[in-house]
């Protein structure tokens, strides 16, 4: 019997270090992130409770997510804002805002859901694969972006493939009691790959531009196209 007292006695005692040491680590992160000496990659790393603002955030970005995984025009159209406006860069590559281009006008529920059906009835989704890299809310929880790398392949029938591939800064305005996307920069290429996650960082790209650059301006060029294609 004192045997397992003592078994027992030492489990507690081991239990309250591993406490201890929690709550010391906490403490020095803590100090840290007050001092201004925390960097991007402990922030991330440190796991904490989002807030409610977050969670909503975090919600309509695997909305988007799940209406593109299942072709759901009534689920897509949900997310947008009506003064919702989308630039978007001819090529990953393409940082400087004098190359972007419109695919589409304001946002207009009718003609964007003719411009997306046409998409997926004439292309197969390959494969979705988005990870959502940072969350920043407003202090007024009025306003709010979310950082997401996005791997997003379409096969037409002919075998012809279109890649939406890159980073992208997704805006959100509050209005009532939703959340509405209101502006969405294009997708670009910083270097990451959406399919990474922090237990598995992405590797880092070489400054010279890949191999494939033209082959994806190309291929989001017939993007732009067949998403214009009725509109007025």
């Amino acid at each position: 019997m004192s045997r397992f007292r003592t078994l027992g006695n030492r489990r507690r005692i081991l239990g309250c270090l591993q406490y201890l040491f929690l709550l010391a680590s906490n403490l020095s992160f803590c100090h840290k992130y007050l001092q201004g000496q925390t960097t991007a990659q402990e922030c991330s790393a440190y796991p904490r409770v989002m807030t409610i603002h977050e969670k909503q955030i975090q919600e309509i970005v695997d909305r988007e997510t799940r209406a593109w995984d299942t072709q759901d025009i009534e689920m897509l159209m949900t997310i947008f804002h009506p003064d919702m406006v989308w630039p978007w860069p001819p090529s990953p590559q393409a940082h400087d805002p004098m190359e972007w281009l419109f695919w589409a006008g304001r946002f207009d529920a009718d003609r964007w859901s003719r411009n997306w059906q046409k998409l997926f009835d004439t292309h197969t989704l390959v494969h979705n694969r988005r990870v959502v890299r940072k969350i920043a809310v407003t202090p007024e929880g009025d306003g709010a972006f979310a950082v997401v790398d996005v791997d997003t392949l379409w096969r037409d029938e002919e075998g012809k493939e279109m890649r939406w591939l890159g980073r992208a800064c997704k805006v959100y305005s509050k209005v009532g009691n939703e959340w509405k996307m209101t502006m969405h920069t294009g997708l670009l290429d910083y270097g990451t790959a959406p399919e990474s996650t922090p237990e598995r960082p992405a590797k880092k790209q070489s400054g010279r531009a890949p191999r494939k650059v033209k082959q994806q301006t190309v291929a989001r060029q017939r993007s732009a196209e067949v998403l214009t294609t009725n509109v007025t």
